[in-house]
């Protein structure tokens, strides 16, 4: 299953861990494929953090799940701002 959340956030449940980080993985890579502008000259290039959560004896809740995810997805962009360094 997969959801629009708001803005610019998704969710996806799928059954395993291990499907999730396939699923992951496949998504990035569809995102972050080169899109050739009309120009001809230029590609556009975008990215997109992931965070996924695990569905545990620990997690009480769906909210509780997608908060997990949450963390986990801000955990995530803040290791790729610390890899990112700008010049102005």
């Amino acid at each position: 299953m997969l959801s629009r959340l708001g803005g610019d956030e998704f969710g996806a449940a799928v059954s395993s861990g291990k499907s999730a980080k396939i699923l992951a993985r496949r998504i990035a890579e569809a995102v972050c494929a080169p899109i050739a502008l009309s120009s001809g000259d230029n590609t556009l290039c975008v990215g997109i953090s992931v965070g996924i959560a695990s569905c545990t004896n620990a997690v009480d809740s769906p909210i509780s799940l997608l908060a997990q995810a949450d963390q986990a997805l801000y955990r995530r962009k803040r290791e790729l701002d610390r890899l990112l360094s700008v010049s102005r």
